[in-house]
């Protein structure tokens, strides 16, 4: 997906679609021979497996629409899907199973999360009144 830009030449553009392809068939895979192993069940439980499904079906999906875009017109654009790609980086979040000081370290900042978010709520009331007091004073320049 980084290597996309503008005015790149035809064959650039056949080439990712097909490396497209061929990630999304070694998930599709992957996904498969999980369910095969685990069991239906004992497959669904695990949050990660429930992402990795998640990310092949918006992979399949995005290609069915970039697909059918060459064939009709699309009330939505498949570039939307196109972006969800980008979830597949979240695989690699797997990784911090093992890592038990990377574990710890997202657990905080997970943890502090919610107050960030009221801190982001706080600025952004300060920046509204300010905007309006400066609207008020200085309108009319």
């Amino acid at each position: 997906m980084s290597i996309e830009h503008y005015n790149q030449p035809q064959y650039l553009e056949e080439v990712l679609k097909y490396c497209n392809y061929v990630f999304t068939i070694i998930f599709v895979i992957e996904a498969l021979l999980k369910l095969v192993a685990f069991g239906f069940h004992r497959f669904f439980k695990d949050r990660w497996n429930q992402l990795d499904v998640g990310i092949v079906a918006l992979s399949i999906m995005g290609i069915t629409l970039e697909e059918l875009k060459m064939k009709a017109a699309l009330p939505i654009n498949p570039t939307i899907i196109r972006i969800m790609r980008v979830l597949r980086i979240a695989r690699v979040l797997k990784l911090l199973k093992m890592a038990k000081g990377m574990r710890a370290l997202l657990d905080t900042v997970m943890q502090a999360l919610p107050q960030v978010g009221n801190l982001g709520l706080l600025f952004m009331l300060l920046f509204f009144i300010y905007a309006a007091l400066g609207v008020e004073l200085f309108g009319k320049l």
